[in-house]
């Protein structure tokens, strides 16, 4: 096992873990509406190899395995985008609808700041209070439709 200094000039150690190792107080010298803010912005909390590309992409992937926190930086991403990016339509994929319901919809939810919330939306959805959409598709429903003009699946 290794050392690590939590410093903030070290790249590989999230900005808010830096901070609250370095100076401990600094969060209590935010104020409440701060620490919200803070809460909610998950680019101070994920590792930098966890957060999604701002740069364009056809696809994305992580080879990796369970608790790297692929579930809440993907998440994140769908909520920064619902939020400042203008998505508004999303189709979410999975083996199956408790799959969707469990791991994709609850996530999204819950990560959704208070300022752009979401809420389960129909079977398998989300919906955020600025009316953007996702949908969920597992094969379990083999006729469903299947097509759709979606800005992120």
């Amino acid at each position: 096992m290794t050392d690590i200094d939590p410093s903030p000039q070290d790249p590989l150690i999230p900005a808010a873990y830096a901070i609250a190792h370095t100076d401990p107080d600094f969060w209590y010298s935010l104020t409440p509406v701060e620490q919200l803010v803070a809460a909610y912005d998950m680019s101070l909390w994920l590792r930098p190899e966890q957060l999604v590309p701002r740069t364009p992409f056809t696809s994305l992937g992580w080879l990796c395995g369970r608790g790297y926190g692929k579930s809440l930086a993907i998440a994140y991403d769908i909520n920064q985008r619902v939020e400042h990016d203008g998505l508004r339509s999303i189709a979410l994929a999975a083996p199956s609808d408790d799959r969707i319901t469990d791991v994709q919809v609850a996530m999204l939810v819950a990560t959704a700041p208070p300022w752009c919330p979401a809420a389960p939306y129909g079977k398998k959805g989300v919906r955020w209070a600025n009316g953007a959409e996702a949908i969920g598709f597992t094969p379990q429903e083999p006729e469903r439709p299947r097509s759709g003009n979606f800005g992120l699946s």
